[in-house]
Protein backbone atom coordinates (compact mmCIF):
# COMPACT_ATOMS: atom_id res chain seq x y z
CA UNK A 1 0.00 0.00 0.00
CA UNK A 2 1.17 3.48 -0.79
CA UNK A 3 2.03 5.69 2.19
CA UNK A 4 -1.21 7.25 3.40
CA UNK A 5 0.43 10.69 3.27
CA UNK A 6 1.00 10.22 -0.49
CA UNK A 7 -2.56 9.06 -1.05
CA UNK A 8 -4.02 11.96 0.95
CA UNK A 9 -1.79 14.43 -0.87
CA UNK A 10 -2.94 13.08 -4.25
CA UNK A 11 -6.55 13.24 -3.09
CA UNK A 12 -6.19 16.86 -2.02
CA UNK A 13 -4.51 17.74 -5.32
CA UNK A 14 -7.20 15.92 -7.32
CA UNK A 15 -4.75 13.40 -8.84
CA UNK A 16 -5.74 10.28 -6.86
CA UNK A 17 -5.90 7.05 -8.89
CA UNK A 18 -8.63 4.39 -8.66
CA UNK A 19 -6.23 2.08 -6.81
CA UNK A 20 -5.32 4.84 -4.33
CA UNK A 21 -9.00 5.66 -3.82
CA UNK A 22 -9.68 2.03 -2.84
CA UNK A 23 -6.76 2.14 -0.40
CA UNK A 24 -8.03 5.42 1.01
CA UNK A 25 -11.47 3.90 1.55
CA UNK A 26 -9.90 0.96 3.41
CA UNK A 27 -7.88 3.34 5.59
CA UNK A 28 -10.96 5.43 6.42
CA UNK A 29 -12.84 2.31 7.52
CA UNK A 30 -10.02 1.18 9.84
CA UNK A 31 -10.65 3.76 12.55
CA UNK A 32 -13.02 6.59 13.52
CA UNK A 33 -9.89 8.70 14.09
CA UNK A 34 -8.95 8.26 10.42
CA UNK A 35 -12.40 9.37 9.30
CA UNK A 36 -12.37 12.35 11.68
CA UNK A 37 -8.96 13.48 10.42
CA UNK A 38 -10.08 13.10 6.80
CA UNK A 39 -13.14 15.23 7.52
CA UNK A 40 -10.92 17.95 8.97
CA UNK A 41 -8.74 18.21 5.89
CA UNK A 42 -11.41 17.36 3.31
CA UNK A 43 -11.31 20.67 1.49
CA UNK A 44 -9.62 19.78 -1.82
CA UNK A 45 -9.89 23.26 -3.28
CA UNK A 46 -8.23 25.04 -0.38
CA UNK A 47 -5.69 22.36 0.46
CA UNK A 48 -4.91 21.68 -3.18
CA UNK A 49 -4.16 25.34 -3.71
CA UNK A 50 -1.97 25.29 -0.61
CA UNK A 51 0.07 22.37 -1.88
CA UNK A 52 0.55 24.04 -5.27
CA UNK A 53 1.92 27.15 -3.50
CA UNK A 54 4.92 25.29 -2.02
CA UNK A 55 7.31 27.14 -4.30
CA UNK A 56 5.63 30.50 -3.91
CA UNK A 57 4.11 30.69 -0.48
CA UNK A 58 3.46 33.26 2.20
CA UNK A 59 4.75 32.35 5.66
CA UNK A 60 1.73 33.63 7.55
CA UNK A 61 -0.67 31.94 5.13
CA UNK A 62 1.01 28.54 5.50
CA UNK A 63 1.20 28.79 9.28
CA UNK A 64 -2.39 29.92 9.62
CA UNK A 65 -3.57 27.02 7.46
CA UNK A 66 -1.76 24.59 9.73
CA UNK A 67 -3.21 26.18 12.84
CA UNK A 68 -6.68 26.03 11.31
CA UNK A 69 -6.44 22.27 11.89
CA UNK A 70 -6.46 23.06 15.63
CA UNK A 71 -9.83 23.12 17.38
CA UNK A 72 -10.48 25.47 20.28
CA UNK A 73 -13.26 24.27 22.53
CA UNK A 74 -14.68 26.92 24.85
CA UNK A 75 -17.14 26.30 27.66
CA UNK A 76 -17.55 29.33 29.89
CA UNK A 77 -14.21 30.08 31.56
CA UNK A 78 -12.92 26.54 30.97
CA UNK A 79 -11.07 26.34 27.69
CA UNK A 80 -9.53 23.30 26.06
CA UNK A 81 -6.95 23.90 23.34
CA UNK A 82 -6.85 20.93 21.00
CA UNK A 83 -4.06 19.87 18.66
CA UNK A 84 -4.59 16.83 16.40
CA UNK A 85 -3.92 13.38 17.83
CA UNK A 86 -0.33 12.34 17.17
CA UNK A 87 -1.09 10.27 14.09
CA UNK A 88 -3.16 13.13 12.71
CA UNK A 89 -0.34 15.56 13.40
CA UNK A 90 2.11 13.17 11.76
CA UNK A 91 -0.06 13.02 8.66
CA UNK A 92 -0.37 16.80 8.51
CA UNK A 93 3.38 17.21 8.81
CA UNK A 94 3.94 14.60 6.09
CA UNK A 95 1.42 16.16 3.73
CA UNK A 96 2.64 19.68 4.37
CA UNK A 97 6.21 18.69 5.18
CA UNK A 98 7.79 20.89 2.55
CA UNK A 99 5.75 23.87 3.65
CA UNK A 100 6.56 23.37 7.33
CA UNK A 101 10.25 22.88 6.60
CA UNK A 102 10.43 25.98 4.42
CA UNK A 103 8.50 27.99 6.96
CA UNK A 104 10.74 27.13 9.85
CA UNK A 105 14.08 27.26 8.01
CA UNK A 106 13.55 30.40 5.95
CA UNK A 107 12.44 32.74 8.71
CA UNK A 108 15.10 35.39 9.21
CA UNK A 109 14.41 35.30 12.92
CA UNK A 110 12.93 32.30 14.72
CA UNK A 111 11.99 34.37 17.76
CA UNK A 112 8.62 33.44 19.20
CA UNK A 113 6.27 36.41 19.35
CA UNK A 114 5.93 37.49 22.94
CA UNK A 115 9.18 35.78 23.86
CA UNK A 116 12.91 36.44 23.79
CA UNK A 117 13.97 33.22 22.04
CA UNK A 118 16.02 34.18 19.00
CA UNK A 119 17.49 32.05 16.24
CA UNK A 120 20.90 32.36 17.89
CA UNK A 121 19.63 31.06 21.23
CA UNK A 122 17.09 28.53 19.99
CA UNK A 123 17.29 25.08 21.59
CA UNK A 124 17.46 21.98 19.39
CA UNK A 125 15.44 18.89 20.32
CA UNK A 126 16.98 16.16 22.44
CA UNK A 127 18.47 13.02 20.93
CA UNK A 128 20.16 9.70 21.63
CA UNK A 129 22.33 10.51 24.65
CA UNK A 130 23.30 8.31 27.58
CA UNK A 131 26.05 7.50 30.07
CA UNK A 132 26.95 3.87 30.76
CA UNK A 133 28.46 3.26 34.20
CA UNK A 134 30.44 0.00 34.34
CA UNK A 135 30.93 -2.26 37.34
CA UNK A 136 34.24 -0.60 38.26
CA UNK A 137 32.66 2.87 38.25
CA UNK A 138 34.16 3.99 34.94
CA UNK A 139 31.81 5.79 32.57
CA UNK A 140 31.28 5.59 28.80
CA UNK A 141 29.62 8.49 26.97
CA UNK A 142 27.57 6.50 24.48
CA UNK A 143 26.54 9.43 22.29
CA UNK A 144 30.25 9.99 21.51
CA UNK A 145 31.25 6.30 21.27
CA UNK A 146 31.75 4.65 17.91
CA UNK A 147 29.71 1.62 16.88
CA UNK A 148 31.15 -1.71 17.96
CA UNK A 149 32.48 -3.02 21.26
CA UNK A 150 32.62 -0.29 23.93
CA UNK A 151 33.52 -2.39 26.99
CA UNK A 152 33.94 -5.84 28.48
CA UNK A 153 32.39 -6.99 31.72
CA UNK A 154 33.96 -10.33 32.59
CA UNK A 155 33.09 -12.66 29.72
CA UNK A 156 30.36 -10.33 28.48
CA UNK A 157 30.84 -7.88 25.63
CA UNK A 158 29.01 -4.52 25.60
CA UNK A 159 28.33 -3.49 21.99
CA UNK A 160 26.99 -0.28 20.52
CA UNK A 161 24.95 -1.56 17.58
CA UNK A 162 23.73 1.68 16.07
CA UNK A 163 22.71 5.18 17.08
CA UNK A 164 20.79 4.95 20.31
CA UNK A 165 21.12 1.25 21.12
CA UNK A 166 23.51 -1.01 23.04
CA UNK A 167 23.38 -4.75 23.69
CA UNK A 168 25.09 -7.36 25.86
CA UNK A 169 26.52 -10.64 24.56
CA UNK A 170 27.78 -13.36 26.88
CA UNK A 171 27.04 -16.61 28.67
CA UNK A 172 25.40 -16.87 32.07
CA UNK A 173 27.55 -19.92 32.85
CA UNK A 174 30.80 -18.07 32.11
CA UNK A 175 30.25 -15.38 34.76
CA UNK A 176 30.42 -16.58 38.35
CA UNK A 177 30.21 -13.13 39.90
CA UNK A 178 27.14 -10.97 39.30
CA UNK A 179 28.17 -7.46 38.25
CA UNK A 180 25.93 -4.50 37.58
CA UNK A 181 25.87 -1.74 34.98
CA UNK A 182 23.82 1.45 34.97
CA UNK A 183 22.50 3.23 31.90
CA UNK A 184 21.45 6.83 32.52
CA UNK A 185 19.98 9.39 30.15
CA UNK A 186 20.44 13.13 30.78
CA UNK A 187 17.75 15.75 30.34
CA UNK A 188 17.36 16.01 26.58
CA UNK A 189 18.34 12.39 25.96
CA UNK A 190 16.74 9.03 25.17
CA UNK A 191 18.37 5.63 24.67
CA UNK A 192 17.59 2.00 23.92
CA UNK A 193 19.11 -1.05 25.61
CA UNK A 194 18.96 -4.77 24.85
CA UNK A 195 19.60 -6.82 27.99
CA UNK A 196 21.49 -10.12 27.98
CA UNK A 197 18.23 -12.13 27.86
CA UNK A 198 17.01 -10.26 24.77
CA UNK A 199 14.61 -7.98 26.66
CA UNK A 200 14.47 -4.47 25.20
CA UNK A 201 14.29 -1.25 27.21
CA UNK A 202 13.72 2.32 26.02
CA UNK A 203 14.70 5.11 28.43
CA UNK A 204 13.09 8.54 28.30
CA UNK A 205 14.92 11.72 29.29
CA UNK A 206 16.35 12.00 32.83
CA UNK A 207 15.91 8.28 33.51
CA UNK A 208 18.08 5.34 34.50
CA UNK A 209 18.15 1.56 34.69
CA UNK A 210 20.48 -0.56 36.84
CA UNK A 211 20.81 -4.20 35.80
CA UNK A 212 23.09 -7.24 36.03
CA UNK A 213 25.36 -7.83 33.06
CA UNK A 214 24.19 -11.46 33.03
CA UNK A 215 20.98 -12.75 34.61
CA UNK A 216 21.49 -15.81 36.78
CA UNK A 217 19.33 -17.56 39.31
CA UNK A 218 15.57 -17.79 39.41
CA UNK A 219 14.76 -14.12 38.86
CA UNK A 220 15.69 -11.32 36.47
CA UNK A 221 15.75 -8.10 38.51
CA UNK A 222 16.40 -4.51 37.33
CA UNK A 223 15.85 -1.10 38.94
CA UNK A 224 14.56 2.02 37.16
CA UNK A 225 14.03 5.72 37.78
CA UNK A 226 12.27 8.18 35.52
CA UNK A 227 10.42 6.65 32.56
CA UNK A 228 11.06 3.43 30.66
CA UNK A 229 9.26 1.18 28.18
CA UNK A 230 9.90 -2.57 28.36
CA UNK A 231 9.52 -5.44 25.90
CA UNK A 232 10.37 -8.40 28.13
CA UNK A 233 11.64 -11.71 26.72
CA UNK A 234 9.38 -14.53 27.87
CA UNK A 235 10.90 -17.01 30.33
CA UNK A 236 8.52 -18.92 32.62
CA UNK A 237 11.41 -20.23 34.70
CA UNK A 238 12.84 -16.78 35.44
CA UNK A 239 10.27 -14.05 36.24
CA UNK A 240 11.28 -10.50 35.30
CA UNK A 241 11.01 -7.93 38.10
CA UNK A 242 11.36 -4.15 37.97
CA UNK A 243 12.02 -2.20 41.15
CA UNK A 244 10.81 1.40 40.84
CA UNK A 245 12.30 4.26 42.83
CA UNK A 246 12.63 1.98 45.86
CA UNK A 247 8.84 2.28 46.24
CA UNK A 248 7.24 -0.35 44.05
CA UNK A 249 7.88 -3.53 42.14
CA UNK A 250 6.53 -5.05 38.94
CA UNK A 251 6.54 -8.81 38.40
CA UNK A 252 6.15 -10.24 34.91
CA UNK A 253 6.97 -13.32 32.85
CA UNK A 254 6.93 -11.67 29.43
CA UNK A 255 5.05 -8.56 28.36
CA UNK A 256 5.14 -4.97 27.07
CA UNK A 257 4.62 -2.14 29.54
CA UNK A 258 5.57 1.44 30.37
CA UNK A 259 6.74 2.82 33.73
CA UNK A 260 6.68 6.55 34.54
CA UNK A 261 8.24 7.31 37.91
CA UNK A 262 9.75 10.80 37.92
CA UNK A 263 10.26 12.15 41.44
CA UNK A 264 8.33 15.34 40.61
CA UNK A 265 5.28 13.34 39.50
CA UNK A 266 2.36 12.84 41.88
CA UNK A 267 2.31 9.08 41.30
CA UNK A 268 4.15 6.14 39.74
CA UNK A 269 2.30 5.16 36.57
CA UNK A 270 2.55 1.60 35.26
CA UNK A 271 0.70 0.97 32.00
CA UNK A 272 0.29 -2.48 30.45
CA UNK A 273 0.12 -2.90 26.68
CA UNK A 274 0.46 -6.69 26.36
CA UNK A 275 0.57 -9.66 28.73
CA UNK A 276 -0.05 -9.34 32.47
CA UNK A 277 1.62 -7.57 35.36
CA UNK A 278 1.58 -7.74 39.13
CA UNK A 279 2.22 -4.30 40.67
CA UNK A 280 2.96 -3.95 44.37
CA UNK A 281 4.17 -1.25 46.74
CA UNK A 282 7.15 -1.74 49.07
CA UNK A 283 10.88 -1.07 49.33
CA UNK A 284 14.05 -2.39 47.75
CA UNK A 285 17.58 -2.59 49.09
CA UNK A 286 20.99 -2.71 47.43
CA UNK A 287 21.99 -3.45 43.85
CA UNK A 288 20.46 -6.90 44.12
CA UNK A 289 17.05 -5.23 44.08
CA UNK A 290 15.70 -7.56 46.76
CA UNK A 291 12.17 -6.52 47.52
CA UNK A 292 11.04 -6.07 51.11
CA UNK A 293 7.58 -7.57 51.60
CA UNK A 294 5.95 -4.46 53.00
CA UNK A 295 3.17 -4.22 50.42
CA UNK A 296 0.29 -1.94 51.27
CA UNK A 297 -1.56 -3.11 48.19
CA UNK A 298 -1.00 -5.28 45.15
CA UNK A 299 -2.90 -5.37 41.87
CA UNK A 300 -2.82 -7.43 38.71
CA UNK A 301 -3.08 -5.47 35.46
CA UNK A 302 -4.64 -6.58 32.21
CA UNK A 303 -3.81 -5.04 28.79
CA UNK A 304 -5.14 -1.50 28.54
CA UNK A 305 -4.98 -0.88 32.28
CA UNK A 306 -2.79 1.53 34.25
CA UNK A 307 -1.80 1.34 37.93
CA UNK A 308 -1.28 4.56 39.92
CA UNK A 309 0.90 4.21 43.00
CA UNK A 310 1.05 7.34 45.14
CA UNK A 311 3.93 8.42 47.38
CA UNK A 312 1.75 8.12 50.46
CA UNK A 313 1.88 4.38 51.14
CA UNK A 314 -1.40 4.53 53.07
CA UNK A 315 -3.22 5.14 49.76
CA UNK A 316 -4.05 1.90 47.91
CA UNK A 317 -2.92 1.43 44.33
CA UNK A 318 -5.54 2.78 41.95
CA UNK A 319 -6.30 1.22 38.56
CA UNK A 320 -7.38 3.09 35.42
CA UNK A 321 -9.06 0.43 33.28
CA UNK A 322 -9.16 2.59 30.15
CA UNK A 323 -5.66 4.02 29.87
CA UNK A 324 -4.56 5.94 26.77
CA UNK A 325 -2.12 3.45 25.21
CA UNK A 326 -1.00 5.66 22.32
CA UNK A 327 -0.54 8.62 24.63
CA UNK A 328 1.44 6.61 27.17
CA UNK A 329 4.15 5.53 24.72
CA UNK A 330 4.03 8.66 22.54
CA UNK A 331 7.45 9.69 23.91
CA UNK A 332 8.93 6.45 22.53
CA UNK A 333 7.72 7.57 19.09
CA UNK A 334 9.21 11.07 19.56
CA UNK A 335 5.82 12.67 20.25
CA UNK A 336 4.74 15.03 23.04
CA UNK A 337 1.32 13.81 24.19
CA UNK A 338 -0.81 16.64 25.57
CA UNK A 339 -4.17 14.84 25.66
CA UNK A 340 -6.22 15.88 28.70
CA UNK A 341 -3.19 17.53 30.32
CA UNK A 342 -2.94 20.97 31.85
CA UNK A 343 -0.22 23.48 31.02
CA UNK A 344 1.64 22.70 34.25
CA UNK A 345 1.52 18.99 33.44
CA UNK A 346 3.01 19.34 29.97
CA UNK A 347 5.72 21.88 30.77
CA UNK A 348 7.88 19.36 32.75
CA UNK A 349 8.00 17.15 29.64
CA UNK A 350 9.13 20.08 27.51
CA UNK A 351 11.81 21.34 29.90
CA UNK A 352 13.18 17.81 30.40
CA UNK A 353 13.50 17.31 26.65
CA UNK A 354 15.15 20.69 26.03
CA UNK A 355 17.14 20.67 29.31
CA UNK A 356 15.60 23.83 30.77
CA UNK A 357 14.03 25.10 33.98
CA UNK A 358 10.54 26.57 34.08
CA UNK A 359 8.92 29.41 36.03
CA UNK A 360 5.38 30.76 35.88
CA UNK A 361 4.68 34.47 35.92
CA UNK A 362 1.66 35.69 37.94
CA UNK A 363 -1.66 35.35 36.15
CA UNK A 364 -0.84 32.26 34.06
CA UNK A 365 -3.97 30.16 33.57
CA UNK A 366 -3.51 26.39 33.87
CA UNK A 367 -5.58 25.65 30.78
CA UNK A 368 -6.13 22.12 29.49
CA UNK A 369 -4.75 20.81 26.20
CA UNK A 370 -5.42 17.94 23.86
CA UNK A 371 -3.47 16.26 21.08
CA UNK A 372 0.24 16.09 20.35
CA UNK A 373 3.32 17.84 18.93
CA UNK A 374 6.39 16.15 17.39
CA UNK A 375 9.44 16.07 19.69
CA UNK A 376 11.69 16.59 16.65
CA UNK A 377 10.90 20.32 16.54
CA UNK A 378 13.17 22.95 18.03
CA UNK A 379 12.07 24.71 21.20
CA UNK A 380 10.95 27.85 19.36
CA UNK A 381 8.81 25.76 17.01
CA UNK A 382 7.08 23.98 19.90
CA UNK A 383 6.48 27.27 21.68
CA UNK A 384 5.11 28.74 18.46
CA UNK A 385 2.47 26.01 18.44
CA UNK A 386 1.65 26.51 22.13
CA UNK A 387 1.39 30.24 21.59
CA UNK A 388 -1.48 29.48 19.25
CA UNK A 389 -3.28 28.50 22.47
CA UNK A 390 -2.65 31.98 23.90
CA UNK A 391 0.39 31.07 26.00
CA UNK A 392 3.49 33.29 25.90
CA UNK A 393 7.10 32.70 26.84
CA UNK A 394 10.40 34.43 27.47
CA UNK A 395 13.85 32.99 28.09
CA UNK A 396 16.15 34.13 30.88
CA UNK A 397 19.89 33.38 30.82
CA UNK A 398 19.38 30.76 28.07
CA UNK A 399 18.12 28.32 30.71
CA UNK A 400 15.05 29.56 32.55
CA UNK A 401 11.86 29.46 30.49
CA UNK A 402 9.23 31.86 31.84
CA UNK A 403 5.57 31.13 31.06
CA UNK A 404 3.58 34.33 30.74
CA UNK A 405 -0.18 35.06 30.54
Amino acid sequence: MEAISVILTNYLKGTITDREQRQLDEWLNESPDHAAFFQQINDPQTMGALLEKMDNYDDAFIWNKILERRRIISSGSHRVFYFPRWMWAAAIFLILGSCVYLYFTNKTNTAVEGSQISKTHDVPPGGNKAILTLSDGSKVMLDDASNGSVARQGHTKVVKLDSGRIAYYGSSTANREIVYNKLQTPRGGQYQLTLCDGSKVWLNAASSITYPVIFSGKERIVSVTGEAYFEVAHNTESPFKVNINNKAQIEVLGTNFNVKAYEEEAAIYTTLLEGSLLVGSGQTSGNSGKFQKQNVSQVKLLPGEQALLFGNTTVPIKVNKNADMDGTIAWKNKIFNFQDKTLKEIMPEIVRWYDLEVAYDPGVSDMEFGGDIPMTLTLSQVLKVLQGAEVHFRMENNKMLHVMP
